[in-house]
């Protein structure tokens, strides 16, 4: 016998898409709820999208992104919000080869589909990988695997000056990378994407 939220997620028919324009979501670092979500918003503010941080660190903890979360946040019966993973190594990596294919497999390990954009966290990712070339190598193993890269952060992002804009209290999501060719809540911080209407799309995984 299987575990149950793992056939849940796999009953449940994923899709990839192009994010929406315009559409608000929220980073959550812990497991997100219907209750959490309305402990910690206006009673009026609508949300879209989740950017849920998944901890690369081997320390587990009850807080941890899994499947059960997933099929809760994407449910439409659930929190009804499409998800973009929002990658945390919250120490120094010591093996940095190894790094791209440890990420591709929690994401697997979670069921979450190729052909959506990871998001790394700027200053964590700084500090993970201190020097740039080895962060390239792995933002490109990424991109050949099948995923796009976003880059969340404030003004020492290497991407572009626009990724640390601010709108309506939110920080806009606009800067991603596919490869070479290509109103502020009470607690958790908000983000919002733009018209997402570069080449290389933002893309977000939601219910079929």
């Amino acid at each position: 016998m299987g575990n149950l939220a793992t056939d849940a997620v796999a009953r449940l028919t994923l899709k990839t898409s192009n994010a929406l324009a315009n559409s608000q979501g929220f980073i959550a670092n812990q497991v997100v709820t219907q209750g959490y979500i309305q402990a910690n918003s206006s009673k009026d503010q609508h949300y879209d999208f989740c950017l849920r941080e998944i901890d690369m660190s081997s320390a587990g903890k009850i807080s941890d992104f899994s499947t059960a979360e997933l099929l809760s946040i994407i449910d439409s019966s659930g929190c009804d919000l499409a998800l973009m993973p929002l990658i945390k190594f919250n120490s120094s990596s010591s093996d940095k080869s190894k790094m791209a294919i440890s990420i591709v497999k929690k994401l697997q390990c979670f069921l979450l589909p190729i052909d959506i954009t990871i998001w790394f966290d700027d200053k964590d990712f700084k500090t993970a990988i201190p020097l740039l070339d080895d962060r390239n190598q792995l933002v490109d193993a990424l991109v050949s695997a099948g995923y796009s890269v976003g880059y969340y952060g404030g003004e020492a992002c290497e991407c572009s000056p626009s990724n640390s804009a601010i709108q309506n209290g939110s920080i806009m999501l606009n800067v991603v990378s596919c490869g070479s060719s290509s109103v502020p809540s009470k607690t958790f911080p908000t983000v919002k994407i733009g018209d997402n209407s570069n080449a290389c799309k933002m893309r977000w995984v939601s219910p079929q």
